[in-house]
Order: structure tokens, then C-alpha cells, then sequence
């Protein structure tokens, strides 16, 4: 929470409202990876929030993602339950923990500053909201990626004991981005 906040401040600190109007990266459009590296247009997906997941969700795996209208796009590659850290911290102790890989490709012709993707969780048939964990062995997107590049990141995120079967994912390349939203159940 306090990494977002700073994030946020900062900014709003460097850019002015109407830069970011014009350089918003827009709604994400559905796009599936074929095979041989190219790129075939899906569908166009309504906005998702956190408030209302009504919209177009894909599956985690590598061949399923979104594309927003600045050439960055995003796959979820999946989800596993492992063990907690002793020296974990955030979410509840007695929960097991989800890590969720992330990769994020920078199709813009400029560098992409990586530690401004946002990425959440939510479990269970009522979409109850996950707490993030951070313990070792588990390395966020960070750093910046260069036009033509892409990186990959992991998540953690404290999931009750029989509810890491209906999991959805929402990843933001930056804070006033609209979400693109996964699913699927993590791996054991």
C-alpha cells in the first residue's frame, strides 16, 4: 500500500493531468498469441475494475493476453500455492500464499517504467480480495523495459486453504490504466 501511495505521489509529482490524458494507455484489447510468434486479435473486452468483474476475462497461460492501445501488453502465466516464509510479511500467517507470474511486453517506442504496474487478487466464488505477501524468492516487476522488451514477475498473496481453485487476476501497467482481468485456479 505504501509502495502504491508513493508511486502515485510521484506520479503525480513528475506529469501534469493533461499529459496523462494524452499519453493514458486506454482499454485494453483481447489478443491470442498463435503459434510462430504472431498476434491475431480476439475481441475487444468491456472495462474491468475491482468493483465490477463483469468484464471480458482470459485464462492464465502464456498464449492469452491484452493489449492496450500503447503497445504494452500483458499475460498472466500463472498461479501456484507455496509455502510461506517464515520471514514473510503481510496477509494472514495461518493462510497458505498464491505466487502469480506476470510478464509484461513494452510494444511503445519508448522505455516503461515497470515498478508502476499494479496487480491484485481476489479468491472464491465472492471475489473476496486477497492480501499481498512479500517474502524471499518472490521478485516483482521492477526496473525499466525497453522498447521491444519485456519482463517477468511474480506476486504473492495470502489465499484461505481451499480457495486457490477460483482465482481472478487483475493487472494495470500503471495506476491510471484500466485492468486487464485473468482467471483460473492455482497449480499445487
Amino acid at each position: 500500500m505504501i509502495r502504491r501511495t508513493l508511486h502515485v505521489l510521484a506520479a503525480l509529482v513528475v506529469t501534469s493531468a493533461a499529459v496523462l490524458a494524452a499519453c493514458g494507455e486506454g482499454d485494453p484489447v483481447a489478443r491470442e498469441v498463435v503459434d510462430g510468434g504472431g498476434v491475431t486479435t480476439t475481441s475487444t473486452p468491456s472495462t474491468a475494475s475491482t468493483e465490477d468483474p463483469s468484464g471480458e476475462v482470459a485464462p492464465f497461460g502464456s498464449s492469452h493476453g491484452f493489449e492496450w492501445d500503447s503497445g504494452l501488453s500483458v499475460a498472466v502465466l500463472g498461479a501456484r500455492v507455496a509455502h510461506r516464509s517464515p520471514y514473510a510479511a503481510g496477509g494472514r500467517a495461518s493462510w497458505p500464499v498464491v505466487v502469480v507470474r506476470v510478464r509484461l511486453r513494452n510494444g511503445t517506442g519508448e522505455r516503461f517504467d515497470a515498478d508502476l504496474t499494479e496487480v491484485g487478487l481476489r479468491y472464491g466464488a465472492d471475489g473476496e480480495t486477497a492480501e499481498q505477501v512479500f517474502q524471499d524468492g518472490v521478485e516483482e516487476l521492477s526496473g525499466t523495459i525497453p522498447p521491444g522488451g519485456s519482463a517477468t514477475g511474480s506476486y504473492a498473496f495470502s489465499v484461505p486453504r481451499g480457495e486457490a481453485d477460483r482465482l481472478t487476476v487483475e493487472v494495470a501497467p500503471s495506476w491510471d490504466a484500466e485492468s486487464a482481468t485473468y482467471s483460473g485456479a492455482a497449480r499445487r
